[in-house]
């Protein structure tokens, strides 16, 4: 794949890591950098991956280059050494051996040559979101045994803890798993919107970050032992799509905005969103020097997300200076939250909590300051924050939090597949807050604040890396696909608002005088936006969104693999392929129209399909 094709698909020229399948009879992997991407048995996802990151003190992953490589593959066996080193002291080698009997072996060495600190050096294990219910037994370091399951709704703690063995069924596998070397624990990685369940070392409990020191070594062992318990379920035939009335209706699309990200691109006109969600720290005056330009670009309804001072009379004097400002400029906004700077840490729920003011705590001045405007109370970070301190969700006229996908891990499929865990989310908020309105903030690829350590991690080459605020992906047609994901994954859930992009910067639909892909998607998505809704059962590589338009029925489809794949249907419509740069111009669609009932869609590609008025 040339430059140019890479640029448009990704907004980046470095290519995606290319991933090779292995075999032992049912056992299957699939390997890439670092650990294994996905474990397989026949059609059964046993893990979504096996890996040995290194995480830093800010839990952003310390950089990882491999040396030697030996892969081996036979009829009945396959094995993978691999030598690596981990900036800026580590060296490690990793050995994995699979079988055609259903045995898996991982073997991990790191030796550190020089003193590291770290808040995580082992093994990780990712269970699929297919779990969600299943039945678990766990064994512990002190012989015993635990039955417990997989949370159905999203854990705000650990969900299992002191882990040496564990067993469960999936899909009519028996999965049995041993650990040797460290002592694990799992948490639920839907919390941050990744779609698994994470098994890792060491515990939470224990001191972070530590240091290993010079000389010393690590050494884990992982034994995977799978076996047929049934029938396994070979999974149903593509079918085309099929579109159902709704009870809902497509959630309002807001814009983010804030400081530096409230230029559009040149020549561009402002998209039509419902609402402009405009987020300001109050802790310093820094806000009055660009209000007027922020308040100019606000695109229709004003919400506020207000960053406040930590102490209460520094809180109460920020918020009504602020507010005589708006009084002065006639400026009445729609809602106002409020949350008090130290809520934009985490905090385990067992964790100190900050002794301040809360989030909860301050909704009753917000009221009073801004009588006129609803007071929405939650988390301005992670849906990790607002389920580990559930009183904000319940508190104001609505429930707010936001959403990013590369916590953990930035592989373009490990971002597609959060979308897995947004509804998973949705219905986790519903739970916490029954007959709340939910209104979210800014749903991301790149992390907008790191709630986790003390800054973003910086990204100066533009590649794909976790906790990054500026990722390549949001210039690229990958964002559009996502961003449709995103708005496909609010179907049937309580979301009325969600912010998609802002109008410039790292999450912006273009910069300086160029629009991205993603801006044709978000001006579908505005028209949408308050719309009657048709559900889609689109299959797991495609996302869909439809409503009922004044001349028929709208639906936007997209392929969210960088593999060709076929769309078929319910009858036969016009449609408009956005999926190479020359279907663009000055960010407009300008791919020519056609009609039938199916198309393909390339790598990430989007399909804006119209079905004209029936009867």
């Amino acid at each position: 794949m040339d430059s140019e094709r890479l640029k448009f698909l990704y907004g980046t020229d470095q290519p995606p890591i290319p991933a090779r399948r292995l075999r032992a009879g049912p056992l299957s992997v699939l390997v890439g950098a670092g650990g294994l991407q996905e474990v397989r048995f026949g059609s059964v996802e046993i893990l979504r991956g096996l890996d040995f990151p290194v995480r830093d003190a800010n839990w952003g992953t310390l950089p990882a280059r491999t040396g030697a490589e030996e892969i081996n593959e036979t009829d009945g066996a396959f094995s993978i050494v691999r030598e690596f080193s981990v900036a800026p002291a580590l060296t490690g080698i990793f050995r994995c051996e699979g079988t055609a009997d259903g045995v898996l072996t991982a073997d991990l060495t790191l030796t550190a040559d020089a003193p590291v600190e770290v808040n995580r050096a082992g093994f990780v294990l990712l269970h699929p979101t297919a779990c969600a219910g299943a039945a678990l037994r766990i064994g512990h370091s002190d012989g015993t045994t635990e039955a417990t399951r997989f949370p159905l709704n999203i854990s705000p703690s650990q969900p299992a803890s002191d882990i040496r063995q564990m067993h469960l069924s999936q899909q009519g596998v028996d999965v049995a798993i041993t650990f040797a070397g460290e002592t694990f624990e799992m948490e639920d990685q839907r919390n941050w919107t990744d779609a698994s369940y994470k098994t890792y070392c060491r515990p939470l409990s224990l001191p972070w970050p530590y240091e290993i020191a010079a000389g010393s070594r690590i050494t884990q062992t992982v034994t995977i032992a799978v076996a047929r318990a049934g029938e396994v379920d070979a999974g149903a035939g593509r079918a085309a799509l099929q579109l159902s009335p709704s009870r809902h209706r497509v959630p309002e699309v807001a814009l983010a905005m804030e400081q530096g990200w409230h230029r559009f691109a040149a020549g561009a006109e402002p998209p039509k969103a419902g609402s402009t969600l405009l987020r300001l720290d109050l802790r310093t005056e820094a806000w009055r020097a660009d209000l007027a330009d922020l308040l100019a670009a606000v695109v229709g309804a004003l919400d506020l997300e207000l960053v406040l001072p930590d102490r209460n009379a520094a809180l109460d004097s920020a918020l009504r200076g602020f507010a005589a400002e708006l009084k002065e400029r006639r400026c009445a906004p729609r809602s106002v939250t409020g949350l008090p700077s130290a809520w934009l840490k985490s905090y385990q729920p067992d964790a100190d909590w900050p002794e301040g003011p809360s989030p909860e705590g301050i909704v009753g001045l917000v009221r009073q300051i801004f009588p006129d405007s609803e007071t929405g109370c939650g988390m301005l970070t992670n849906f990790t924050e607002l389920n580990r301190h559930p009183a904000a969700a319940r508190a104001g006229d609505f429930v707010t939090c936001s959403t990013t996908a590369i916590v953990h891990a930035a592989e373009d499929a490990a971002v597609m597949q959060t979308l897995e865990a947004l509804p998973q989310v949705y219905r986790s908020l519903a739970d916490i807050a029954p007959g709340v309105p939910c209104r979210l903030g800014l749903a991301s690829i790149g992390m907008r604040t790191n709630p986790y350590g003390s800054d973003i991690v910086a990204n100066p080459d533009r590649i794909r890396i976790p906790m990054a605020r500026e990722d390549p992906r949001q210039s690229g047609l990958f964002a559009a696909a996502f961003m449709t994901g995103v708005m496909a994954a609010t179907q049937g859930s309580v979301v009325e608002r969600i912010a998609l992009a802002a109008p410039s910067g790292p999450f912006g639909l273009g910069d300086g005088d160029r629009l991205h892909p993603v801006s044709v998607v978000y001006d579908w998505l505005c028209a949408a936006s308050g719309r009657a809704r048709l559900d889609v059962n689109p299959p797991a590589d495609l996302a869909a969104v439809a409503y009922a338009g004044d001349a028929g029925t709208e639906l936007l489809v997209a392929n969210l693999t960088a593999a060709e794949t076929d769309v078929a249907l319910p009858h036969p419509a016009g449609f408009r392929i956005l999926g190479a740069a020359a279907d663009l111009t000055g960010g407009r669609l300008t791919a020519p129209r056609q009609s039938g009932d199916g198309f393909r869609l390339d790598a990430w590609g989007i399909a804006f399909v119209s079905f004209g008025k029936v009867g």
